[in-house]
């Protein structure tokens, strides 16, 4: 059971030079630590330090100490899927995970997954020292679980590599069902959100195959449908790591990983993200 006492780690002491108008402050970090910065100063926070306080007056800030909650545990989970029932803020252990999509190909994260393809999970490491990962390495990782653009995940990692492998295949899946509806939400576990107005097995964090008719194009996307009327069989898909982009009316299928997008209006619809050129086959062309 992680407490909620306050425990002060470090204290410092302040003399103001030219105001007595002092005030007690504290600069949230998120327990996940970090660095916290402005003009004046910078501080790192390790994992565990959820406030940094300090006292302010007209003319200086100073540092008073780190806060972090007391006596935090470390959950080994022997699933992705079991990761993301867990509250924001716990610290989790995964070991033996495929990766599907590697630091290389995705920038600031990679996302690994089961052997069996029935769960999978975004792993966030900008500013973290991790492997330069590829896909197919078994990896053991530890961090702390968040939720990102409504999609949960593991921050601040430490990762080992601890054998190499083979490339996993991708699930298939319809672009109508990618995404899939909500998992694991109801009042004792966290769970991640599915589609707006989606149902069936969530496979956020999978990597996937689906297919589908090029419908639109923008800065950075294209949309395809796999034939279903309206909305309902619309997936986005980031291009920004293609370089030869299909035009509308071609029919194709694409590899990537499952994600979601939140809209301006609150809704979430599918997002799917190709790792490179080669995750994208023209079937036909308009």
């Amino acid at each position: 059971m992680i407490s909620k006492t306050l425990v002060l780690l470090i204290l410092l002491y302040w003399t103001s030079v030219s105001s007595f108008a002092v005030q007690l402050q504290k600069e949230l970090i998120g327990s996940g630590g970090g660095r916290v910065q402005s003009d004046n100063y910078q501080i790192d926070c390790s994992i565990g330090q959820a406030f940094a306080g300090y006292t302010e007056n007209s003319v200086n800030i100073h540092w008073v100490g780190f806060w972090f909650k007391e006596s935090i545990p470390i959950i080994t989970v022997f699933t992705a899927a079991e990761a993301k029932t867990k509250p924001d803020g716990t610290i989790v252990r995964l070991l033996e995970k495929i990766v599907s999509a590697g630091i290389s190909e995705l920038g600031d994260r990679f996302y690994i997954q089961e052997a069996d393809r029935s769960s999978g999970i975004q792993v966030y490491c900008a500013g973290a020292a991790v492997p330069n990962l590829i896909e197919g390495q078994m990896v053991n990782v530890e961090g702390l679980i968040a939720t990102r653009s409504g999609e949960r995940c593991i921050i601040n990692p430490s990762v080992n590599v601890v054998a190499s492998g083979n490339a996993i295949f991708p699930l298939s899946v319809t672009s109508s069902s990618l995404g899939g509806g909500p998992f694991g939400q109801n009042l004792f576990f966290v769970g991640q959100k599915g589609i707006t107005g989606r149902f069936g097995l969530n496979n956020i964090g999978l990597l996937v195959l689906t297919w589908g008719r090029v419908e639109d194009s923008g800065p950075g996307y294209i949309v395809i449908n796999d034939g279903k009327k309206g909305t309902y069989g619309r997936v986005k898909v980031d291009t920004s790591r293609l370089i030869v982009l299909p035009n509308v009316g071609d029919y194709i299928s694409i590899v990537g990983i499952s994600s979601l997008e939140e809209t301006d209006s609150g809704i979430f619809v599918p997002l799917l993200l190709p790792r490179r050129q080669t995750d994208l086959q023209v079937i036909s062309e308009n």
